[in-house]
């Protein structure tokens, strides 16, 4: 049997989205109850994140809609891992990139992206073997159809 420990928790509401917050572990969310996001307290480099996540049943966070980045960036204490890779047509599990949030001009040749806590959430790349940032996981929750797209319905 696997216990999992939280801290002390602070809870929100946001449209459709929940958060939970924790200082010194980990903040979790869950949006329209399709997707659970973890954020890990310790850094690591782009790799050992998506190892990581795929350890727990997950993939390092892909984002599709400016509802879901702005629910990234409520959780994230700095700048954050996404899971991009080589190019910003492709997310690390294989699925298109259907919304984009880069800074303008922001692919030079660098090989992975990140969340920017500073700018407003934009997007920016760096070499994986450069850095150690922050790693969100995306699981999708079993109870979530195949089709859900979890965006926020106004």
């Amino acid at each position: 049997m696997k216990l999992t420990f939280f801290c002390l928790f602070t809870f929100l509401s946001f449209a459709n989205l929940s958060f939970s917050q924790s200082e010194g572990c980990f903040k979790e969310a869950s949006w329209k109850n399709c997707f659970t996001y973890t954020v890990k307290p310790e850094k690591m480099y782009w790799g050992d994140g998506v190892a990581l996540c795929k350890t727990e049943g997950a993939e390092m966070v892909t984002i599709d809609s400016p509802e879901e980045n702005e629910c990234i960036l409520n959780l994230i204490p700095s700048n954050a891992w996404i899971g991009s890779l080589y190019s910003s047509k492709y997310w690390v599990d294989g699925t298109t990139v259907v919304w984009k949030n880069w800074y303008s001009n922001t692919f030079d040749g660098h090989t992975v992206g990140y969340i920017s806590s500073v700018h407003s959430g934009n997007w920016f790349t760096v070499s994986s073997l450069d850095a150690r940032l922050t790693v969100v996981c995306k699981k999708k929750n079993q109870s979530c159809p195949t089709d859900c797209k979890c965006t926020v319905v106004s």
